[in-house]
């Protein structure tokens, strides 16, 4: 794995974690319904990012397969 796609991948990982947190910090304040909706559609959104980028770098490496 080159070293740019491991940087990308690892700071959209670390986007996607400070998104969670602040969700649960959102809900345990007892903030507005609205603004915890978004946050946790952004985290879905930004987990099938993570998710995608794995595949493609795991597809563009070879995947596995035999030589």
């Amino acid at each position: 794995m080159s070293p740019w796609n491991l940087t990308i991948l690892i700071i959209v990982g670390a986007v996607g974690l400070m998104v969670l947190m602040k969700l649960f910090f959102n809900r345990k304040g007892g903030r507005d319904e609205s603004t915890s909706n978004r946050l946790m559609q952004l985290r879905v959104f930004i987990q099938a990012v993570v998710v995608g980028g794995i595949l493609l770098v795991l597809w563009l490496m070879g995947g596995g397969r035999p030589n």
